[in-house]
């Protein structure tokens, strides 16, 4: 099945496609909420749940700037990644102490 949709330019064509990309992100963020909320009938963790759809997320956002093929796209590819890594570093800074304060 790999094989008959790498022939059919499959992934490229979904990665490229701007009005499917966020409709799919929030299909697969859906989805791993819906096996957090399933998580004693799944027998998986929520937080490697939440781990693996977040990673699936940024691989999928990460290929649509083609890194590999422009130099244009390696540098969005890096402003992405530096401005999420600052978001999420914000958010765990703040929880941090709030975590000690409520303990």
């Amino acid at each position: 099945i790999i094989f008959i949709a790498a022939l059919l330019d499959w992934p490229r064509r979904l990665i490229d496609s701007d009005s499917f990309k966020p409709d799919l992100m929030s299909v697969v963020f859906l989805v791993g909420l819906v096996l957090v909320i399933l998580e004693d009938h799944v027998g998986v963790n929520k937080s490697a749940i939440m781990l693996m759809v977040s990673a699936s997320m940024w691989t999928f956002l990460a290929a649509g700037y083609h890194p590999h093929e422009s130099a244009e796209g390696h540098d969005e590819l890096e402003r992405e990644l530096s401005r999420g890594l600052k978001d999420v570093g914000a958010v765990i800074l703040f929880l941090l102490p709030a975590m000690g304060v409520v303990e």
